[in-house]
């Protein structure tokens, strides 16, 4: 019973510094994108800004057909449309 509670919370604690690890880097972003907004940005809109910078790379750059260019460029537009709605 003792050994499956500390494996139990070992499990925990190994997810918690993951979840950890993930977010740092996430959260600088978040700190970098603010300094050049000029305002506070938090994790969520961080996450969409990247999104629609993803979108964009794929709209731009990959050498495909022009179905999935379209999807891309789909994918981009409602990406900023998300951005700016998140961001007003």
């Amino acid at each position: 019973m003792n050994t499956e509670l500390l494996i139990r919370e070992e499990k925990m604690n190994t997810v918690m510094n993951l979840q950890a690890v993930i977010a740092q880097p996430i959260e600088k972003l978040a700190q970098y994108y603010g300094s050049v907004l000029g305002r506070k940005i938090n994790v969520n809109q961080t996450l969409h800004l990247l999104n629609a910078q993803v979108a964009f790379l794929a709209t731009v750059f990959p050498d495909c057909t022009m179905a999935i260019k379209a999807v891309c460029l789909a994918w981009f537009v409602a990406a900023v449309l998300k951005c700016r709605e998140k961001l007003a």
